[in-house]
């Protein structure tokens, strides 16, 4: 996505800026995603880390937290 802002993408017309990678919105817009990737990032590490809590302690409760994390 950043190679194709920086090299192949417009800006808003009415964003008064040369290249797409200057436009405000755009950067917010990229600034979004990558938080939104992050968070994801973080609960994929949790819920692994609650799945592999069960694996090594089988309860039905442990079970239980690991499908909600998953």
């Amino acid at each position: 996505m950043l190679r194709f802002v920086r090299e192949r993408a417009r800006p808003w017309l009415d964003s008064k800026v040369e290249r797409a990678a200057e436009d405000p919105l755009t950067l917010r817009e990229i600034g979004n995603v990558r938080v939104r990737l992050r968070a994801a990032e973080a609960m994929l590490e949790r819920a692994g880390r609650v799945v592999d809590a069960a694996q090594a302690d089988m309860t039905e409760e442990s079970v239980a937290l690991a499908s909600v994390a998953v």
